[in-house]
């Protein structure tokens, strides 16, 4: 697996955008299921959303950065 520096602006958002639907997603069967998975489910979705901000995060910079326009 290529670590987190050589991802692409692409990469980086797409991993976020799955991350929070990950983590929505967990929170949502958790609803589904009245909280019987809050030991899971919570957890999961914590780590979820820290992942998505992680990579949303370096999306951001390589975009600031000028790396993540490819017609630039």
């Amino acid at each position: 697996m290529r670590s987190l520096k050589d991802w692409t602006f692409q990469m980086c958002g797409i991993a976020g955008f799955v991350c929070c639907a990950i983590a929505l997603g967990a929170l949502y069967f958790n609803a589904v299921n009245h909280n019987a998975f809050v030991g899971v489910a919570v957890p999961v979705a914590i780590v979820a959303l820290a992942a998505g901000g992680i990579a949303t995060a370096r999306a951001r910079w390589l975009w600031t950065s000028g790396r993540g326009n490819p017609r630039r």
